[in-house]
């Protein structure tokens, strides 16, 4: 099974540096999305605006998939 790996972006950046053994890449692109429902929470806790990214990479280390999600106060401008 190949590896691949996941970089968290946003406020607080995270680097992957062990991986996970998946079948493919639906299994990397499904994961991505549990990752990002786990930490939108995390992220959203105030009131400001914020961004979160996270990129899956290929046991390559090469980007193959981006999930991207700005929110924020109808008030303010949505984080970049």
């Amino acid at each position: 099974m190949p590896r691949y790996y996941f970089e968290i972006g946003g406020r607080e950046a995270a680097a992957d540096d062990e991986g996970d053994l998946l079948a493919d890449a639906g299994a990397a692109r499904r994961m991505a999305l549990a990752i990002l429902t786990e930490v939108l929470p995390m992220r959203g806790d105030d009131a400001r605006p914020f961004a979160v990214t996270v990129t899956v990479l290929d046991q390559d280390r090469c980007p193959i998939y981006r999930l991207e999600t700005r929110a924020g106060p109808m008030d303010q401008p949505l984080a970049a």
